[in-house]
């Protein structure tokens, strides 16, 4: 179990690295060239058709997988901590052992903060 949230957590890594490497190498030379300044108030719906699909989509999808990875790592590294333990405290009955509380602060698509502990 441990092997396989490694794997997760190194696709998540990976996924971060990639979308990086497009906002450095894609996105950012493509705005500058099309005139856009760190200052801009800027139009997303005119953004997205400036930059053309291609781009647009590969970023959101990276976005949403990057999200939905890191959401799925967090809610299953706390079972298995939370089965770890259990059966610690089954080996070493007598001894105690150390417990991780993971708190997490999510927001809803409205941006509402929802705070809470898993």
């Amino acid at each position: 179990k441990l092997f396989l949230e490694e794997c997760r957590y190194r696709i998540t890594i990976d996924l971060i690295a990639e979308r990086s490497n497009i906002v450095l190498n894609r996105l950012q030379p493509k705005m500058e060239s099309l005139g856009y300044t760190k200052d801009d108030k800027i139009n997303l719906q005119k953004l997205e058709a400036d930059l053309g699909p291609d781009l647009t989509f590969k970023l959101k999808s990276l976005t949403d997988a990057i999200i939905k990875f890191t959401d799925e790592n967090l809610a299953s590294m706390n079972i298995l901590n939370t089965e770890f333990t259990e059966k610690m405290e089954n080996l070493f009955k007598d001894k105690k052992i150390l417990k991780i509380k993971y708190e997490m602060e999510t927001k809803t698509k409205g941006g509402e903060k929802i705070k809470g502990s898993e």
